[in-house]
């Protein structure tokens, strides 16, 4: 394969990946912020003990950091393919590991949001955490 095509797939690919990237970082599941920011009606609707409360505080504290870490390096590794891309003919390599270095991020980011669900659902019981995908649900809705 000639430079050129090598150099046409690694543009595509980083497109791909980057479309991608962009739609697994949209909200889905249970955001951090969004279970933060209804912390006390939350507390309420579900009738969390003190020891479940204090463990999801935990958890959702922890989830918030590594996710603003990945999504930083996301950010990061985007803005170095755009800068790589400029040039007149970027070098495939350095395109080739850049669009790596998104996909392992991206792939970071669905590991984080799989991991706060399964955390959730042992702290939680069955009901709290149906109760808590409704609630969700319900504040994820556009207002009109």
């Amino acid at each position: 394969m000639s430079t050129r095509a090598h150099v046409a797939l690694a543009v595509v690919a980083v497109l791909v990946l980057g479309a991608a990237s962009w739609a697994l970082a949209q909200p889905w599941g249970p955001p951090a912020d969004r279970l933060t920011l209804a912390w006390p009606r939350l507390r309420q609707a579900l009738n969390l003990t003190d020891e479940q409360a204090r463990r999801l505080d935990q958890v959702l504290q922890a989830h918030r950091a590594r996710v603003a870490r990945l999504r930083l390096d996301l950010a990061r590794a985007r803005l170095d393919l755009r800068e790589v891309m400029q040039a007149d003919r970027p070098d495939p390599a350095r395109v080739e590991e850049i669009a790596s270095r998104i996909g392992t991020l991206t792939g970071e980011l669905v590991r984080a949001r799989v991991a706060l669900e399964t955390e959730l659902r042992a702290i939680l019981t069955p009901e709290q955490y149906i109760k808590l995908r409704a609630f969700l649900r319900h504040r994820a809705r556009p207002r009109r």
